[in-house]
């Protein structure tokens, strides 16, 4: 009996460690607003999608896209008085294999407003924003 209760107790274990796993595209939606709340503007860019021919078009996107994270969302995000919370609203497969995100932003001026982009796989398994609505 008491063999059968480590062996469960491991099991059960193994899947709460297994669900932990913070690589989704809701928890990176939600974490990469979050990390925008908290100032941390180098680790949100690294969330996002870069694509480039070579270096030189790699280093353009991503100077693109960290004045969209900084001068746009993080900009936004201050001048309603900072983020009190962010919501995952829903999730959706595309056919493309990508997955629609759309998370809830609430604003301690008592507003809010929902993010909505789409989230897709880099060749590391990855799951990263890809700011379409910013293009």
């Amino acid at each position: 009996m008491k063999r059968f209760f480590i062996v469960n107790l491991f099991i059960a274990t193994l899947f709460v460690m297994a669900s932990c796993t913070s690589n989704t595209p809701s928890s990176n939606a939600v974490k990469f607003n979050r990390l925008i709340k908290q100032g941390k503007i180098n680790e949100a860019v690294q969330m996002v999608r870069v694509e480039g021919a070579d270096s030189i078009e790699i280093a353009n996107h991503t100077a693109a896209v960290r004045d969209i994270v900084e001068n746009r969302i993080a900009a936004r995000y201050a001048e309603k008085g900072g983020v009190r919370r962010v919501k995952l609203v829903e999730e959706k497969p595309l056919k493309n294999g990508g997955v629609y995100i759309e998370v809830q932003i609430r604003y301690k001026n008592g507003t809010s407003e929902k993010f909505r982009d789409t989230f897709v796989q880099d060749t590391s398994g990855q799951w990263k924003a890809t700011l379409e609505r910013f293009w």
